[in-house]
């Protein structure tokens, strides 16, 4: 068996790495077979990734959306500032069930989850299934990016609240402040899917924000990634102070943590 290179695990690679390696630990854990070809109808990203609204409102005041909204056609666009990102999802996510919330137009974020919403493991959920709204397009991205960066970590062996031993040393009863949530302390696993999921977060606002103002870093989201900015150091501060790791961890850590530094360069120009 070919040896793990984790420091490539840590962030979405131009040949793919990282994206086999998830995919490949996802089928021995969760059974997933990627979708190689189109998926059905109704479909997005180049019809890989299918689409669906039949499941109970995950929300209150969320209702179906259509197949035609206009937040679809401006994801895959923002996507083509962070290619490597979209050629993940389209290898990662097989079905988003879309939302909108009326009441939420013109304002920033998503809600986001797995269907429905589960346990630390999310062992009764299908790998590669979300849902996100889409009353803003940006946020129905940051949802599916969210969701999609959890089920790496599932996949490799990390949930919320238990993890095995390839990665992390930490015992569950170890509690840390997240960088997302706040109203109690996580365990270490939690703390590291928050991290990792605030700094595929943060990428996909600055893609966002160049396709928004062809090339220019940050346009008029400069304060929303400024916020994400401050979630991904605090983040970072935790997850540096206080995680215990195996080499294997190591190595993945090191990657993340060279990721960092190349985004934060960019962000805080």
């Amino acid at each position: 068996m070919t040896p793990i290179d984790w420091y490539r695990v840590a962030y979405p690679q131009q040949d793919g790495y990282d994206t086999k390696v998830v995919s490949d630990a996802a089928a021995q854990t969760y059974g997933f077979v990627p979708i190689m070809d189109l998926a059905p109808a109704p479909n997005w990203l180049g019809g890989r990734i299918r689409l669906a609204n039949d499941i109970p409102a995950p929300g209150d005041g969320l209702i179906p959306a259509p197949f035609d909204h206009q937040s679809l056609q401006l994801a895959e666009r923002y996507l083509q500032w962070w290619p490597e990102c979209g050629e993940q999802l389209k290898a990662l996510v097989k079905l988003i069930y879309i939302f909108d919330w009326p009441q939420g137009v013109g304002a920033r974020g998503c809600f986001c989850g797995t269907p429905p919403r589960l346990g630390s493991r999310e062992d009764t959920s299908l790998f590669g299934e979300v849902f996100s709204t889409v009353f803003d397009s940006v946020g129905f991205l940051e949802g599916v990016v969210h969701e999609m960066t959890h089920w790496k970590l599932h996949a490799l062996g990390v949930h919320f609240e238990e993890w095995d031993d390839r990665l992390l040393l930490n015992r569950p009863e170890e509690v840390f402040e997240s960088s997302l949530r706040k109203d109690k302390p996580r365990p270490m696993g939690a703390v590291l899917h928050a991290h990792w999921v605030c700094l595929h977060v943060l990428c996909v606002d600055m893609a966002a924000a160049a396709s928004k103002c062809n090339g220019c870093p940050k346009g008029d989201d400069a304060e929303h990634i400024a916020a994400a900015v401050k979630r991904v150091k605090e983040g970072q501060a935790t997850v540096g102070a206080g995680a215990r790791w195996t080499p294997a961890g190591a190595e993945l850590w090191r990657g993340i943590e060279d990721w960092t530094a190349d985004i934060l360069s960019v962000a805080e120009e």
